[in-house]
């Protein structure tokens, strides 16, 4: 595969390998390909505005782009999922600590919980991507 951005729209374009590129006199690019044994040269009608780029530029171009309010408000709202999951699994074992009927494995379980949820809030919202914690397990 071969890979170019289109610099006017940042959309990635991907071409198989019996697609050829090379640049013209005025310094863009002309595609052409073939089909199997067929000698015919076809000449693909594509922006003069690509240029080559790695597979990995091509896939990040790809990705859809946020405003920084919305990654603001996905980042809330998955940490207020993660914040009320951490609250249904911190209830019951906190209620087992405050009537002094929990195991030591129940306490140790707690203490993980509660420090999940602090690593939780203590993530910058603002991050396209933070790094969730992943969440204790018993």
């Amino acid at each position: 595969m071969q890979y170019f951005i289109d610099q006017a729209t940042g959309k990635p374009w991907a071409f198989e390998d019996n697609v050829s590129a090379a640049k013209n006199e005025s310094g863009d690019y002309a595609f052409s390909y073939t089909v199997g044994d067929d000698p015919t040269i076809y000449q693909l009608d594509v922006p003069a505005t690509l240029q080559p780029c790695t597979e990995e530029e091509a896939a990040a171009a790809a990705l859809p782009k946020y405003t920084q309010e919305q990654i603001l408000a996905n980042n809330t709202a998955t940490r207020d999922f993660l914040l009320s999951q951490a609250a249904l699994a911190i209830a019951p074992l906190q209620d087992a600590v405050d009537l002094g009927e929990a195991t030591d494995a129940e306490t140790a379980l707690l203490k993980l919980w509660k420090q999940y949820r602090i690593a939780v809030n203590r993530l910058d919202m603002t991050q396209a991507s933070p790094a969730w914690p992943p969440a204790p397990v018993a």
